[in-house]
């Protein structure tokens, strides 16, 4: 069974507004609601606006703490793994938790516009498509020349 991937989920967070749940439950404090971004405090700290959070792509900018991740990441999953002080995989258990999603993305139906990728992959993986079908153009020698 194939797990709920990380992309998968910080767009499942985006789409049903569960930004809000995650930070009450990490004990953040003065969470506002500021538009395009949320701005709230670290649990332990004072700063009232800290910490902010994108809520398009769930960047995280946490101006008082050093909460990349070891891909040098800043997200929401890095804001949880950095409160909890938990591995990756658990910290992704427990946002799945928190938003009653299923861990394993049986819940979840990705968006219709995103069904045409999986008729592709099963076009290919059938059979169905095959690249030595296609022929190869030459790229025009002006193209390369700017590489």
């Amino acid at each position: 069974m194939i797990k709920l991937d990380s992309q998968d989920l910080k767009d499942r967070i985006v789409e049903e507004n569960k930004i809000r749940d995650i930070l009450l439950n990490l004990k953040m404090h003065s969470i506002k609601d500021r538009g395009e971004y949320y701005s709230c405090g670290m649990p332990d700290g004072d700063n009232k606006s800290s910490t902010i959070i994108y809520k398009d792509t769930l960047y995280v900018d946490a101006y008082t703490r050093d909460i990349k991740d070891e891909f040098g990441g800043s997200d929401i999953i890095s804001l949880v793994m950095f409160i909890r002080k938990e591995y990756f995989s658990v910290a992704i258990k427990w946002i799945c938790e928190i938003c009653e999603f299923d861990y394993y993305g049986r819940d979840y139906e990705k968006p219709s516009f995103l069904s045409i990728l999986d008729e592709i992959y099963e076009m290919n993986e059938s059979g169905n498509v095959n690249s030595e079908d296609v022929p190869l153009r030459p790229i025009d020698e002006k193209v390369l020349s700017y590489y």
